[in-house]
Order: structure tokens, then sequence, then C-alpha cells
């Protein structure tokens, strides 16, 4: 064999190797870019959506307030679907997992004593002072 064949096959293997090793990084980069704006888009869903939830619950004080029947839901499905990404954990500091998991818990107690009223309500009754 020819010196010039083992040059030409040296070469297009290093050349077959570097393209299938950049295009190796270039996807890792892309899915890594759409990874985080994914996380920005679920970020920004959740702030709308606590946003809005606030001004619910401050509806939902002055109704109970003046002894109103409550229909309106406390839930935050934005702030669940992020819990349950695994965006969060990769891209968000430990601090905001906590805050999220906390405000999360907070958000379900809430529903939970909102669903009670409606049900001491239905009866005929009131929620006690605890």
């Amino acid at each position: 064999m020819d010196c010039s064949v083992w040059i030409n096959l040296g070469v297009t293997l290093v050349g077959t190797l570097v393209g299938v090793l950049l295009a190796f990084r270039l996807d890792r980069v892309r899915e890594r870019r759409q990874s985080r704006q994914l996380y920005c888009k679920q970020l920004n869903a959740c702030r709308y959506e606590l946003g809005n939830l606030c001004a619910i619950c401050w509806r939902i004080q002055n109704q109970v307030a003046v002894g109103s029947t409550n229909i309106l839901e406390v839930e935050a499905p934005a702030l669940r679907a992020i819990l349950a990404s695994p965006n969060l954990q990769e891209h968000g500091p430990h601090g905001l997992v906590v805050v999220f998991t906390a405000l999360s818990a907070l958000i379900a107690a809430t529903a939970n004593v909102m669903a009670q009223h409606r049900l001491a309500a239905a009866a005929g009754g009131a929620i006690t002072p605890q």
C-alpha cells in the first residue's frame, strides 16, 4: 500500500472523530440553553401565578370578613410544576427550592382551610376561631 492511503485514512478518521465530537458538544450546548430557557419560563409563570394568587387571597379575606360564601380556589399549578421539574434542581439555588416548597405547603394548607370553610358554610355553621 502506498503511504498516501494511510495518510488519507488517518485524516479521514481524525476528521470524522472531530466532527462527531463537535456535533455532540453543540447539541449539549443547545440542550443546556433550552433547559435554561424553560427554567426561566417556568419561573416567570410562577411569578405571575403567585401575584394573581395574592390578589385572590385578598378577595377571599374580604369575602370571609363579611360572611359571604367563597367560590374562589386557592391553587398554584405553575408552582407545583416547577417543583416537579428537574430544572429547578439544576439551575435554581437551594434557598429557592426551600422557599418554593414551603410556599407550596402553605398554599395547600390554605386550600384545606377554605375547603373546611365551605363545608361549614354548607352545613350552616361557621369556622371556629381556632
